[in-house]
């Protein structure tokens, strides 16, 4: 017997939920997965951006290549050409061998750039220049060629970013073949409550469970971090709640301000290891300058 195909507005791989906005970005995925269109996702923090990457990467033609995921944030500004486009052997100081760069990594394959406001300006016009014609030289002069789709993901939209001078106007309408939006956790109704149990149950292995006030808190909380925070305040109620039912003070407990002026270490720790070691995103999450963030640690 023969499995039914998915419905197009069921929730994609690792995602959860049934709002209507939810659904009608399931659909939008699903129709441009199949394409080499560029995909700009725009949404912030927390919304599941990588996820959504992956997915579409999946459900792609390009399903058997690989996926390069490329953290621009964490790529410092000097090496980001060395990075993206690779080097030749001696093509600067201590290039003892040659490099390969993720664009030539990418080839028959999806590139994943992360908040790519981070680019480098000379960057931006090699990538773009790379996209249209399906190569680029190495940092030494090497010509190579590349198959790739790119996917951009920004947690503010691009086009305010572009106006603010974090990208060139060609770059934003180059990448921006397609712009899909996921909406912020606070804004997906019941979703919160499907998320919260999804992520105890994975967390607890099913030991700890909600109660309807507990979960009634949830709905109060802004989520700045979105279900990366929420998922983050899971995992402390499952270390801190000694009980099986989860009850509201528990949840007052755990609860991270997103107007917090200062935390303790285990929660930079918590926030940190929920963003993946990413400094940027966690201060962010729990609201605190990143440097700030950093004295925590």
């Amino acid at each position: 017997m023969t499995s039914q195909p998915e419905p197009d507005d069921a929730p994609l791989p690792g995602m959860t939920g049934k709002h209507p906005s939810m659904r009608e970005f399931y659909r939008e995925v699903r129709l441009l997965a199949p394409s080499d269109l560029p995909v700009l996702l725009q949404g912030e923090t927390g919304t599941g951006k990588e996820l959504v990457a992956r997915a579409i990467h999946a459900l792609s033609t390009r399903a058997r290549g690989p996926f390069i995921d490329v953290n621009c944030g964490a790529i410092p500004e000097s090496l980001a050409e060395g990075e993206l486009f690779g080097a030749d052997r001696g093509a600067y100081t201590d290039a003892r061998d040659g490099r390969t760069g993720l664009l030539e990594l990418a080839n028959r394959g999806t590139l994943f750039l992360d908040e790519a406001a981070y680019l480098p300006t000379a960057a931006q016009v090699k990538l773009l220049r790379a996209i249209d014609r399906g190569e680029f030289r190495r940092v030494g002069g090497t010509l190579v060629k590349s198959d790739f789709r790119v996917v951009v993901a920004t947690s503010r939209p691009m086009a305010e970013q572009t106006r603010e001078g974090s990208h060139r106007p060609e770059f934003y309408f180059r990448i921006a073949g397609a712009v899909l939006t996921l909406p912020p956790l606070r804004q997906r109704g019941a979703d919160m409550d499907l998320i919260a149990q999804c992520l105890l149950k994975e967390t607890t292995g099913g030991a700890k469970e909600w109660t309807d006030e507990a979960l009634a808190v949830l709905h109060k909380h802004d989520w700045p971090g979105n279900v990366r925070e929420l998922r983050m305040v899971v995992r402390r109620l499952a270390l801190l709640t000694t009980k099986s039912m989860i009850q509201v003070h528990d949840v007052g407990k755990a609860m991270l301000s997103a107007s917090a002026k200062t935390i303790d270490r285990e929660q930079a720790r918590i926030a940190l290891d929920a963003c993946n070691g990413n400094i940027s995103k966690a201060s962010r999450m729990v609201g605190v300058p990143r440097s700030t963030f950093r004295d925590y640690l």
